[in-house]
């Protein structure tokens, strides 16, 4: 069990945006924009949609790999967790990666596409509405919480389901912690 948690933080801990960024632009993102290694800062850092469209197909994707490959074992949202962990806190970059978003809809697709769907709607009205990124970011894992917890009390999904949906948001709530405290002092900018 340990070699499988080791391989999901390894799968985690891929960086895609920052290889892309410092391979093609020379562009280290630990220290453009908001210091994340995700997509939107990817984007922002090297004004590329092609980067940014790269970055956020690659961490949906190590999401939904680890996600798919241990659907069916008992401990898949543990394997879940520590994919998170290599997104958020790459041991190839002094444990500074990304927030773990897109990581977090790529798991939420393969482990209950109509809730994850649900959130993705919420994250691009967000955008639109609101058009900071980190708002939108919370109210997807805030909608796909609240939508789990629904098909819970339907019967529909279980406990674990619904335990992995609470640890993820409040994971999210973590990494975001700057932007929230930001907006409570009114000093938030859109990132």
């Amino acid at each position: 069990m340990l070699a499988r948690i080791l391989l999901c933080y390894l799968i985690g801990s891929i960086p895609t945006g920052y290889i892309l960024s410092k391979t093609i632009y020379n562009i280290d993102l630990r220290f453009c924009g908001s210091g994340s290694t995700g997509a939107t800062n990817a984007l922002r850092c090297t004004k590329s949609k092609s980067i940014g469209a790269i970055t956020l197909f690659g961490d949906l994707a190590k999401g939904a790999v680890i996600a798919y490959l241990f659907k069916c074992n008992p401990y898949c949202f543990l394997f879940c967790f520590a994919g998170l962990l290599g997104h958020c806190y790459p041991c190839w970059l002094n444990f500074h990666g990304g927030r773990g978003v897109s990581m977090s809809a790529g798991m939420f697709f393969a482990i209950n596409p109509l809730c994850a769907t649900i959130a993705v709607i919420a994250w691009a009205l967000s955008l639109v509405f609101i058009k900071i990124s980190a708002v939108a970011s919370l109210s997807m894992s805030f909608v796909f919480l609240a939508s789990v917890l629904i098909q819970f009390f339907l019967g529909i999904t279980n406990s674990k389901t619904l335990v992995f949906a609470l640890c993820v948001f409040l994971f999210l709530v973590w990494t975001h912690r700057i932007h929230i405290q930001n907006w409570i002092s009114g000093s938030h900018n859109k990132t």
